[in-house]
């Protein structure tokens, strides 16, 4: 009777140990069983949590949802409207919008095209895998998904829409796969938790506020075939300590790294022609940066208040420097005006402290209003006739001393 009762126990112990061990091995497939039963089965549009529409021809797309504040949604690959069996290839335009109670979606492997703002604001929606057949992911297509922390984009993608993951703040890392050439204006604007990032080659131009306020980048990796790198792409990335711009690069965009706090050096490459507006304005921590010769033009406040830069040399072939360039560069000890350049603009040295000798060459015959304003220690020597020269009002106001030599 014992024996007996020992084998019945023994029985049900190792019965217990193989359920655990099939419950784990459930556990692990779980994901791919989900997937495949949603990939082979055919769901009826009249009684799914979804809305679908057909679109011409055998796909059909994802239209809306009929059940309030959702939480998961699992998408079909195939769904049967009015007896008819579609393939369901598209996800509509701002479908989900606004969705704050949706965790999770799943995808399915026949969508090709997630719509304008479908995600937008999903704001509980934690991470998503973007299946293999999507080429674009459209404009805004997750913007404001405040909680979402990883996302995979697959190979196939060549788009990434305006502002497509825009204010994700959640959002610490994300691989950009080779194959995308665009990535839209303000794509990962607001991505405050974002770290690093690499662009892949074949992406040629950085767009309008893409990076602006990844206030924790500390890093990007620029590919060689980028030529433009448009206006306000880097500003208030308050983390960013360096960034190699490449050499194919021909224009740096108005604001492109303003207020890049932590950037301490740059060096500007030989095929960039001209440095817009506020480029680099108040890059508090940048000590020093090299313009090789090709610049010709250095806009409006370019290196306002880049308060620790001590000394620049103006390349040749340099013609203007725009309004307020340097001004209130308070450590800028020397700088260089080479022969050729015609105007000095207003306000563009105005507040540099710390300047204490500087020669104008003959070929500048415009100093503009306040141009050295307030430069206390500053000694000026203009090469040429007071009379060839136009100065502006208050030009010198404060400084040491102003020269003529002819």
């Amino acid at each position: 009777m014992k024996r007996r009762l020992l084998v019945v126990i023994m029985a049900i112990a190792v019965g217990a140990e193989l359920l655990a061990v099939a419950k784990d091995g459930n556990n692990q497939k779980k994901s791919e069983t989900i997937s495949s039963s949603i990939d082979t089965a055919i769901v009826d549009a009249s009684t799914s949590i979804l809305k679908f529409s057909p679109l011409g021809d055998d796909s059909a797309k994802v239209t809306g949802y009929k059940e309030e504040n959702p939480t998961a949604i699992d998408i079909p690959s195939k769904v049967k409207i009015d007896g008819k069996v579609y393939k369901v290839t598209s996800i509509g335009e701002w479908v989900f919008k606004n969705c704050s109670s949706l965790t999770s979606v799943y995808i399915p492997e026949s969508v090709t095209n997630i719509g304008d703002g479908a995600f937008e604001d999903c704001r509980s929606l934690t991470s998503i895998t973007i299946p293999k057949g999507v080429t674009s992911i459209g404009y805004q297509a997750f913007r404001d998904c405040r909680s979402l922390t990883s996302i995979k984009i697959p190979k196939g993608v060549t788009k990434i829409g305006d502002g497509a993951f825009e204010g994700c703040s959640s959002l610490k890392s994300i691989k950009i796969p080779e194959g995308v050439t665009s990535i839209g204006d303000m794509a990962f604007a607001g991505c405050s938790s974002l770290t690093s990032i690499k662009i892949p080659e074949g992406v040629t131009s950085i767009e309008y506020n893409t990076f602006v306020r990844c206030s924790l980048l500390t890093s990007i990796t620029i590919p060689k075939g980028v030529t433009s790198i448009g206006e306000g792409a880097f500003s208030k990335c308050i983390s960013l300590s360096s960034i190699k711009i490449p050499k194919g690069v021909t224009s740096i965009g108005k604001g492109a790294f303003a207020e890049c706090i932590s950037l301490s050096s740059i060096n500007i490459p030989k095929g960039v022609t001209s440095i817009e507006y506020m480029a680099f304005s108040k890059c508090s921590s940048l000590k020093d940066i090299n313009i090789h010769e090709g610049v010709t033009s250095i806009g409006e406040g370019a290196f306002l208040e880049c308060i620790l830069l001590s000394n620049i040399t103006i390349p040749k072939g340099m013609t203007s420097i725009g309004e307020g360039a340097f001004a209130g560069c308070g450590s800028l000890t020397s700088i260089t005006i080479p022969k050729g350049m015609t105007n000095i603009e207003e306000g563009a040295f105005a507040g540099c402290g710390s300047l204490t000798s500087i020669t104008i060459p003959e070929s500048v015959t415009i100093i503009g209003n306040m141009a050295f304003k307030k430069c206390k220690n500053l000694d000026v020597v203009i090469d040429n006739k007071e009379q060839n020269v136009e100065i502006g009002y208050d030009a010198f106001d404060d400084c040491k001393s102003v020269k003529f030599l002819k």
